[in-house]
């Protein structure tokens, strides 16, 4: 009887983002201000050990096709108070699961030169496609260019999963699948290869096979330090990864 009763609240708690989750008007004051910080084309600069930690809430939104909105923690699908259902700075940005072509973009200025693993945090629903790509152009020219979010895609979980798989069914549910992709674990990693100066990164997301769920991305963070993401992934027991946004 206890397990069920666990069981019901972790399930309650995973499906509050459903609509039942009240969001305080001050959460979406925040994400507009979020929005407004990098309006003018600000790019993000990298933190000390050279890693770009890029909130997907501040990427600006390119004018056209509805499809990408910058939205506060509450309204994506994994929403509670403990584990990995917690999202940077509590917003994301959030697209529908179908919707035409739609593009966000951030820049960032790059310091050093060198191959950077491109990583994302983003709600990878159970059985579902959550597709997006990212790209990233220098110079006038795409040097990366890659999709994210399909059910087949290898992706990092929490939990003592202690390599990249496609999916994984919790015993509980699947409530918690907050997941980080861009790192494959087996010496076949894709990079970008920058150049100091400045950089654009794109995120864009349009119509996805079915059965399609929202792309909800909560950021984007790129990094020469594939030692660092290797031994996160294979020594943190429940949250690879996420101890690197603090």
């Amino acid at each position: 009887m206890q397990q069920l009763r666990w069981l019901g609240l972790m399930l309650a708690l995973g499906l509050l983002a459903g609509g039942a989750l009240a969001i305080e008007p001050e959460a979406y004051e925040a994400v507009r201000a979020a929005q407004a910080y990098r309006a003018q084309g600000e790019p993000v600069r990298p933190a000390p050990d050279g890693t770009f930690f890029c909130e997907a809430e501040e990427f600006q939104v390119v004018p056209g096709a509805p499809g990408w909105q910058a939205k506060p923690w509450g309204e994506n699908y994994y929403a509670a108070t403990f584990a990995n259902t917690f999202l940077s700075r509590k917003a994301f940005l959030g697209a529908s699961a179908q919707c035409p072509e739609t593009r966000a973009t951030m820049d960032i200025e790059v310091a050093e030169a060198g191959n950077y693993l491109v990583l994302a945090r983003y709600e990878a629903a159970y059985r579902f496609q959550t597709q997006f790509r990212i790209q990233i152009t220098q110079n006038n020219q795409v040097v990366f260019d890659r999709g994210y979010g399909a059910r087949e895609n290898l992706k990092i979980w929490a939990f003592g999963q202690k390599r990249p798989v496609a999916e994984v069914a919790w015993s509980w549910g699947a409530v918690e699948n907050v997941v980080w992709e861009g790192y494959l674990g087996d010496g076949l990693n894709t990079y970008a290869a920058l150049q100091p100066g400045r950089a654009t990164i794109i995120l864009i997301a349009g119509p996805q096979p079915e059965d399609a769920a929202k792309r909800n991305v909560d950021l984007v963070m790129l990094t020469q330090d594939e030692e660092q993401v290797k031994g996160r992934v294979l020594e943190e027991g429940s949250l690879p990864m996420d101890g690197w946004l603090t």
